[in-house]
């Protein structure tokens, strides 16, 4: 919004250095932002987890198909 009050176009405002150093951007305090930097931690720690057991089960479910598969052929 503080793009466009400072210009007047219809389509795409325009963006120079000037206004651009202008712009006010809030950001929570340093306790909240260490408050997200952990959850977002944490969150990437469970996705990590949650990947590896996917590689875990990928290989259990490639050993189960050579396991039926030589047991149909034998």
């Amino acid at each position: 919004m503080q793009v466009k009050k400072a210009e007047n176009r219809i389509k795409m405002p325009k963006l120079n250095s000037d206004s651009f150093y202008n712009i006010i951007v809030a950001i929570p305090p340093y306790n909240e932002q260490q408050a997200i930097f952990d959850k977002i931690n944490s969150i990437e720690a469970v996705c990590n987890g949650l990947i590896s057991y996917i590689g875990i089960y990928h290989k259990t479910q490639l050993h189960l198909a050579d396991t039926l598969t030589d047991a149909a052929i034998n």
